[in-house]
């Protein structure tokens, strides 16, 4: 069924910057079960890729699905446009 909780959590380390966001909803059937990634799971992976990091789907310890978004150190030098990345 639908989600009734959402977890959301940001982690920080001198590595990277971790965003956490886990719901007890029904979860989404792996890709390797017949399902595929539609455009919103394939943009949020390309945007991750964009500046360095990763993006990771996991079942959630809530029950429902897990995403992961990794970014690291320094973020700033990875976007287009930034000093330290000109």
């Amino acid at each position: 069924g639908k989600a009734t909780q959402v977890r959301i959590l940001a982690q920080e380390s001198e590595r990277a910057r971790t965003f956490i966001v886990q719901d007890n909803g029904r979860g989404m059937p792996p890709a390797s079960a017949g399902g595929s990634e539609g455009v919103g799971l394939r943009s949020m992976r390309a945007r991750a890729d964009a500046v360095g990091g990763s993006l990771t789907l996991g079942v959630s310890s809530l029950g429902g699905v897990e995403v992961i978004l990794r970014v690291p150190r320094p973020w700033q030098s990875s976007l287009p446009g930034s000093p330290a990345g000109d």
